[in-house]
């Protein structure tokens, strides 16, 4: 009997060998990939300290005082503010890391003493500070009429700290005070240089001016349920990226006719409701653009013109909770709530996107103080719109729940999980309603994940859940997602494929807008 070269048994081998690894592959792919979360945030971007342009503390003037000297011009006064806000930014990052290169172009040598003197003697051996100024109103004193000398006083300087043991590197306090300033500035060397701070007690806590409340339009709550116009409303839609510019490309590929066309896709499904996602780099950091409030205007008249409402997701990709990092999600957040506080087609804001998965990375003590402060903001930047969290799981959908008007968790587990997850939030809520913000299934099945759900079973997925939001009341809820992504930003899931496929196909519609099986049983 004639044999078979040897060659080709390797041939078969090595072809079995490959199948059974894809298999595995695609079997570990099923477990780590954890793609039942349509917005994973985990992977998000860890940002580093500002830099010191970044550092974009609220400032303003207040009228000078009657005999100032020389009248100040408006390019000595932004020059003035502009020295003077580095120069705490640089005594901050000095408090923190111990370096004090920073500090010899904004203050002589004798200030720089008196700075040093009185960290060393206000913290304990053994302690880092740090230290965060929020707010500033300055008063014009004095100008020389040589332009070599500034007086003036900053009054009620709103400041942040923290203290952290440097052993065990937990932190030992935290809190905020406010304090009057007077101040000296030299003009040496082309830099403005701090002559003399000095301290004054005690001062009153400054803040935003509250705007007027017009709730016309605005959605509003009665009890547990949401009305408009004095009617009864039930938000229900999805969640909202077109099709090839999803998560961080969506703002700076901004397309108004692309726009146009899918938010009449969500009308004509039969949604009343989509949430939309304002990334805090996209719209850059502390000093948001004309481009970026005009990028959003324009979707939010768009909504408002085919009777849609919109809840506005901010500060997405953070990522960094670093007191430095206050000032410039509080000008971003002052920017976009007193713009858009009388508009019509805003549901809610929703203050952060699954905060709590940043818990361990940045300290869940660090992501709640946050959370707080910047809940209060909203309120006084914007009383008209509701505000909520978007929490990733019903476990901690209760926090904070005394300060937002809505709870929002998100829910990627099978139905009989969510059914006992509403019966445990529902009897904690009191008399707040109660809305499933984000939940899907991917209808990906190939090789990195080779037992992947059918769009069959994505069906009988969100039949089931649609049941149990109705026993449960007819909870509100906007399923991950509108479409299906033709691409999958790296910066979102990693470049790992068994992620980035199944992410790219939890859409009701596939890529060229023809629905899926069970986008009918969302829009029954």
């Amino acid at each position: 009997m004639k044999r078979k070269p040897v060659k080709y048994y390797r041939i078969y081998f090595a072809v079995s060998a490959i199948t059974v690894l894809l298999l595995l592959i695609g079997l570990l792919a099923k477990g780590l990939a954890f793609f039942g979360r349509g917005a994973d945030r985990s992977t998000a971007l860890t940002l580093p300290s500002p830099a010191p342009d970044l550092h974009v503390p609220k400032i303003e003037w207040l009228p000078d005082d009657t005999a100032t000297g020389r009248r100040m011009d408006e390019y000595n006064r932004a020059e003035i503010a502009h020295e003077y806000l580095q120069s705490w930014y640089h005594r901050q990052m000095c408090y923190a890391t111990g370096d004090t290169n920073g500090l010899k172009d904004y203050f002589t040598r004798e200030a720089m003493g008196r700075i040093m003197d009185g960290l060393h003697n206000a913290l304990p051996p053994g302690c880092t500070l740090q230290l965060v100024d929020l707010e500033h109103r300055l008063r014009l004193h004095y100008f020389s009429a040589d332009g070599q000398l500034v007086a003036f006083s900053d009054e009620g300087a709103w400041l942040k700290q923290r203290i952290y043991d440097n052993n065990s590197g937990q932190r030992i306090y935290a809190g905020d005070y406010t304090s009057d300033y007077d101040v000296v500035m030299l003009l040496l060397d082309a830099h403005w240089r701090i002559k003399v701070q000095e301290k004054k007690w005690p001062a009153g806590r400054w803040r935003a001016d509250t705007i007027a409340r017009s709730a016309e339009g605005m959605v509003t709550i009665t009890g547990k349920h949401f009305r408009l116009d004095g009617h009864p409303f039930t938000p229900k839609g999805v969640n909202y990226y077109p099709s090839n510019t999803p998560w961080d490309l969506f703002w700076p590929q901004y397309d108004s006719n692309v726009t146009k066309k899918d938010l009449d896709v969500i009308h004509n499904l039969g949604f009343n409701t989509f949430r939309i996602f304002i990334g805090f780099s996209d719209f850059n950091k502390g000093n948001v653009t004309a481009v970026r409030l005009s990028q959003l205007h324009n979707l939010l008249d768009l909504a408002d013109s085919r009777h849609l409402k919109v809840i506005v997701t901010l500060f997405d990709f953070l990522g960094n909770y670093h007191l430095l990092n206050f000032p410039a999600t509080d000008r971003q957040l002052e920017s976009l709530l007193t713009t858009f506080h009388n508009h019509k087609a805003i549901l809610a804001w929703d203050i952060k996107n699954e905060p709590d998965l940043d818990f361990s990375h940045n300290g869940q003590t660090e992501v709640k103080e946050w959370l707080a402060w910047t809940l209060e903001r909203a309120r006084a930047y914007d009383p008209n719109h509701l505000i909520t969290i978007g929490w990733s799981n019903a476990a901690n959908a209760m926090l904070f729940r005394d300060k937002i008007d809505f709870i929002s968790f998100h829910s990627y587990h099978a139905p009989e999980q969510l059914n006992t997850d509403l019966d445990k939030v529902l009897s904690q809520a009191d008399d707040k309603p109660v809305v499933l913000e984000e939940f899907g299934m991917s209808t990906y099945k190939g090789i990195w994940a080779p037992f992947g759900k059918s769009e069959k079973g994505q069906e009988n997925y969100f039949s089931k859940i649609r049941d149990i939001l109705h026993r449960h009341g007819d909870i509100p809820f906007l399923a991950w997602t509108l479409y299906d992504f033709k691409n999958v930003p790296s910066s979102v899931v990693g470049r790992l494929p068994w992620r980035k496929q199944p992410q790219a196909a939890f859409g009701i519609l596939k890529e060229n807008g023809v629905p899926k099986s069970g986008a009918a049983i969302l829009t029954r």
